[in-house]
């Protein structure tokens, strides 16, 4: 039990410093270390960060995978949008909260990147559109399995 807890706790450990990375590449380091001291203070994640239960990295996951990923996949955008469903779809298996807030924020860093290089509102608000459509669909596919094996259990 104990190493499953080391397991997540070295899972969320990851992709926080991927997303502190991302945010001393793209702000600075003031920033960088800003994020990463209110990161440390926050007591709800230390406390559970650990949690086999909660699996608070797949929260995160989303998140830091945009921020990290999307400038070098950007000319790339439905590999980036099925590798961001796919990851929606992962937290979703694991239960279904803040999953609002897991797709949702997963957007940041896209409008972000495409408002950076000027482009135009519309193409950004369709980008948008596109990913939360995909954040549905991997949410929506994880609901149909766990309904499936509902009915294959309870008959």
């Amino acid at each position: 039990m104990a190493v499953l807890h080391f397991l997540m706790i070295l899972l969320f450990s990851l992709v926080l410093a991927a997303f502190v990375f991302a945010m001393w590449r793209v702000f600075g380091t003031v920033s960088a270390m800003a994020v990463f001291l209110s990161i440390l203070s926050s007591s709800w994640l230390i406390l559970f960060s650990g949690s086999i239960y909660w699996l608070v990295f797949a929260d995160f996951l989303p998140f830091s995978f945009a921020w990290v990923l999307y400038p070098h996949l950007r000319s790339r955008f439905w590999l980036f949008a099925f590798a961001l469903g796919f990851l929606v779809f992962f937290k979703a298996l694991s239960g279904y909260e803040y999953m609002t807030n897991v797709v949702l924020s997963a957007l940041v860093p896209v409008i972000y990147y495409e408002f950076r290089k000027g482009v135009y509102w519309k193409e950004i608000a369709m980008k948008a559109c596109q990913i939360a459509f995909v954040g549905m669909l991997g949410f929506l596919i994880a609901l149909v399995m766990h309904l499936f094996q509902l009915a294959k259990y309870a008959g």
